[in-house]
């Protein structure tokens, strides 16, 4: 399954983005850790334990992160290092005979992002696969503290801002501050769960407009390819309980920082088109 000619489209930042604030990391008091988790949302949520507001921002050399090594397979996808995270790199590889871009997760936090050029009206097809070498045992997608996840594909939507609650315009203003980006009205995310049955939705448990479906659980079609295909309004009426508006990102996400927690992740090629 090839990647689609909207996925091979220049990166394009919707709207006017933000540029980051000059002052934020001299903003010692701010909760790091948090914004970093934020700073996903418009993808998904990496869902970090909350620091005390007395922590200092990290200070560690940010990673280096290699961006041609995925081009191939997703062009114009581009990998997203958050502060104060470890970082594992996608390397393209082949497995079992598919080409594919892999993650060695060893208590790190992994993003691969692709802004389209110009948001997309649905209804949409989503067609996805991945393999996944191990659950992680002590996750939990409703816990902040311990939401990590094997495999997530992501969907970020348009919508009318308005309807934020005062603590989702708050959760916006915070990510664009360090992202320059707000988050998206909402943002649908496919994931592997270790626990919670397959076709359940889980509400994000630091914004509503972040919700987990569930397609792949526990230890059933580890080690092997598991390709999906999803209507993408059924998906998003049945998480959000009502219609998308605009599709403005994608991303895949390997996070296994909060457990502490190692696996290998290969995402194939993603394909959108419409329905």
């Amino acid at each position: 399954m090839g990647v689609k000619h909207v996925l091979s489209a220049p990166s394009f930042h919707h709207g006017s983005a933000r540029t980051p604030h000059p002052l934020a990391p001299s903003l010692p008091r701010i909760r790091w850790r948090l914004l970093a988790c934020l700073g996903l949302a418009w993808l998904v949520s990496a869902c970090q334990t909350v620091p005390h507001e007395d922590d200092d921002p990290p200070r560690a050399s940010p990673p280096t992160v290699d961006a041609s090594a995925t081009q191939a397979l997703f062009p114009g996808w581009v990998p997203l290092p958050m502060p104060g995270k470890r970082w594992a790199q996608f390397q393209p590889v082949e497995q079992d005979g598919r080409a594919g871009v892999q993650v060695v997760a060893q208590s790190s936090l992994s993003i691969l992002r692709k802004k389209l050029e110009a948001p997309l009206p649905g209804p949409w097809d989503l067609g996805f696969s991945w393999w996944v070498e191990r659950t992680l045992p002590d996750a939990d997608l409703g816990d902040a503290a311990a939401s990590d996840a094997p495999a997530r594909v992501a969907l970020g939507f348009d919508g009318d801002r308005s309807r934020f609650s005062a603590r989702d315009h708050l959760v916006s203003e915070l990510t664009a501050l360090v992202t320059g980006d707000e988050l998206p009205y909402a943002t649908l995310v496919y994931v592997w769960s270790n626990r919670v049955p397959v076709g359940t939705v889980v509400p994000n448990p630091r914004t509503s407009r972040i919700r987990y479906l569930v397609v792949n659980q526990g230890s059933q079609q580890l080690g092997q390819w598991v390709n999906h295909q999803r209507d993408v309004q059924a998906d998003f009426v049945q998480a959000f309980g009502e219609p998308p508006g605009r599709l403005l990102s994608l991303g895949l996400m390997t996070d296994t920082d909060n457990t502490g927690s190692s696996t290998r992740t290969v995402y194939g090629p993603v394909a959108l088109k419409p329905r």
